[in-house]
């Protein structure tokens, strides 16, 4: 450990004195798995004879250091690397630098114009001071204000006159210097505002600015030549910033046809960049899940000391029966594919032990939004028995379902499927192979051309007393409606009365107008029906139900 650490103290001290090199690299193969990916890069650089530090910038941030590896075409060494951050200066495009250029002009402009209005708000606000001096003048004045004695009535009216005249002058005078000061504050507070949002654009596409310096994820590495060459490093390393997950689509196109199964992956990433034309693979491994094997610990039994009462000190021990005994026992241990082609007819699928694994030969553009890219990994084309389904206890129209045998083989991971009917969608389904039975029903829907009415026929009900028994009889019709222009066949499922308690006895008897199968145990009961074109059809069934004489029977 101590040794580890030296080292790395020695490898960081050695890349500040030796010559650095800045390189850029490109995605060549990314493997995504359901969390993370391993992003395969190659970067090309020029090296000069002797020790040197390559930089291999804008490498993701959010990785698993220990999964970084590093190999290199050429005739060199490569004695180290190390994954780390660095703070780099921003380099400005040409388009920044000619936007800092005119900014600067601009605000030179402003700036210029803003002493001419600041000039003009000291003159104007002179010239106010000065007009209320004046004003203060006329209105003190002993003959404005009436304090002369000994003038005559006809000076008197002449200086009144006067100073009215003096007075309106001067109101006038600042009335119009008012405005004019309203005036030159707009385009000061104007001028005040462009300029400090000019500041701030300088500020920040100022090459010198704290701002214009990021934090980047290198990984350096330390290699060695005898001679200058140009060399290229192929590394990769694992990122927790991606994963896909699977979807499903379900398509029928019409009854007796087989349904098109189409799988697909959604992709996601939030790494730094944009993947642009990248290869990439698809797989169902997790390699951050822990693969330590469990250690065993021992299972420990142990009897729970009754407690004394303390009360009772004097009394014998209480004993405990077996079934006691076992009650204190304790446990303790230690911790469909349309005419154009799509990515499944260039997706390869293999399988080892326990993953699947897809290779696409397409190269893809996947943005780092985290929104997501379909990707269709195959089609299957999966035969299917189309029936109707009734169910007239709990709906009056027919549903329409494609018995698919054996799904769990088609389908790789648990996902939402799309149903679609003639194109139309209907609805969403969940798939989990390792759930799925041996037969599924898939729902396409109700088809309201087929219909049933139940009804219980409470007039034919019979009630009697056998024994110690009472006996009910009661009648149950459906009428079956075809709505097509052909004959159809249909099965029904309907559910019979049934009961925990031992002493009520329900019976399908034999006067009931249709063969049929029954669950006993949850009273669940099919048959089929074979429906001509543009019919009706009735049957009837007849139930007995037989419980306790004196009993009050409910639910029937």
């Amino acid at each position: 450990m101590i040794r580890n650490l030296i080292l790395g103290v020695v490898f960081l001290f050695s890349i500040g004195a030796l010559a650095q090199t800045k390189t850029e690299s490109s995605i060549e193969h990314v493997t995504i798995f359901s969390s993370g990916a391993e992003i395969e890069r190659t970067a090309k650089t020029s090296i000069e004879s002797g020790s040197s530090v390559i930089w291999l910038m804008n490498v993701d941030r959010n990785i698993d250091p220990n999964s970084i590896r590093i190999s290199g075409k050429g005739d060199f060494y490569i004695t180290n690397y190390q994954w780390r951050s660095q703070y780099i200066e921003k380099e400005a495009s040409k388009e920044d630098n000619d936007l800092f250029r005119k900014y600067e002009r601009e605000l030179k402009r402003y700036e210029d114009s803003l002493r001419e209005v600041q000039y003009d708000i000291q003159d104007l606000t002179e010239k106010q001071r000065i007009i209320q001096r004046e004003k203060n003048l006329l209105e003190n004045n002993p003959i404005a204000t009436g304090k002369t004695i000994g003038d005559s009535l006809e000076l008197l009216m002449e200086a009144v006159d006067y100073f009215r005249e003096q007075l309106n002058e001067v109101n006038e005078i600042n009335l119009e210097l008012q405005r004019k000061m309203y005036d030159v504050n707009l385009d000061r507070d104007r001028l005040s505002k462009r300029i400090s949002e000019l500041r701030n654009l300088i500020a920040q596409l100022n090459p010198g600015n704290q701002n214009n310096v990021e934090q980047q994820f290198i990984i350096a590495v330390s290699v060695q030549s005898q001679k200058a060459q140009a060399i290229q490093l192929d590394f990769s390393y694992f990122t927790y910033d991606a994963g896909w997950g699977v979807q499903y689509e379900i398509n029928a196109s019409q009854k007796g046809k087989p349904i098109e199964l189409i799988t697909r992956a959604q992709v996601w990433q939030r790494t730094l960049s944009d993947w642009e034309n990248v290869k990439i693979s698809l797989s169902t491994g997790q390699p951050t899940v822990d693969i330590t094997l469990p250690v065993l610990q021992p299972w420990y039994l142990s009897l729970v000391q009754p407690q004394r009462n303390y009360a009772d000190r004097g009394s014998a021990p209480k004993s405990y029966d077996e079934a006691e005994i076992l009650d204190a026992v304790v446990i303790e241990s230690d911790d469909v594919t349309s005419n154009a082609y799509t990515s499944a007819n260039a997706t390869t699928t293999s399988q080892n032990f326990q993953y699947m694994h897809y290779d696409i030969d397409l190269p893809y553009d996947i943005s780092n939004d985290g929104q997501g890219t379909l990707i269709d990994l195959k089609e299957d084309v999966v035969e299917a028995k189309y029936e109707h389904l009734l169910f007239p206890s709990r709906e009056q129209y027919a549903f329409l379902t494609a018995r698919v045998a054996n799904l769990a083989n088609y389908i790789d991971l648990p996902g939402q499927a799309k149903l679609y009917m003639n194109n139309t969608y209907l609805g969403n389904m969940f798939l989990d192979p390792v759930i799925l039975p041996d037969s599924i029903d898939i729902s396409l829907g109700r088809d309201k051309r087929i219909r049933i009415e139940r009804t219980m026929v409470k007039e034919n009900t019979k009630n009697e007393l056998i024994g110690s028994d009472q006996r009910v009889d009661r009648e149950i019709q459906y009428r079956i409606t075809n709505g097509y222009s052909s004959s159809i066949d249909v099965t029904v499922k309907e559910v019979l009365p049934q009961s925990r308690d031992g002493r009520i006895q329900v019976k399908v008897l034999d006067e009931t107008e249709f063969n049929y199968s029954i669950d006993d145990l949850k009273g669940f009961i099919d048959w089929n029906v074979k429906l001509a074109p543009n019919s009706e059809t009735n049957q009837r069934a007849f139930i007995r139900v037989t419980y306790p004489k004196g009993e009050k029977l409910y639910g029937f």
